[in-house]
């Protein structure tokens, strides 16, 4: 039987390898987005009315709101690797 290096497979073009530039970059992105979360959003509900919430934070949740839902689109088309190839 042929082995085939890992390194010699070519993935279709809308498939996201693992180990990519892109990839990388988009989790220490997703990385952010979660300790922006983790932080800020305790303090919105805990002190901030919806009503008195300044504008700039409101567009920050929304453009974090909007990442986590590439994300999820995203990990649809994301390619995984196994234990065994």
């Amino acid at each position: 039987m042929q082995t085939i290096a890992r390194d010699e497979i070519k993935a279709a073009w809308f498939i996201l390898l693992p180990n990519t530039k892109f990839k990388t970059a988009w989790n220490l992105l997703l990385i952010l987005a979660l300790l922006y979360t983790a932080t800020v959003m305790p303090y919105n509900v805990a002190f901030i009315d919806d009503k008195d919430e300044p504008g700039v934070l409101k567009a920050a949740n929304f453009l974090v709101d909007g990442f986590f839902w590439c994300d999820i689109i995203l990990n649809f088309f994301s390619a995984y690797d196994r234990p065994n190839g």
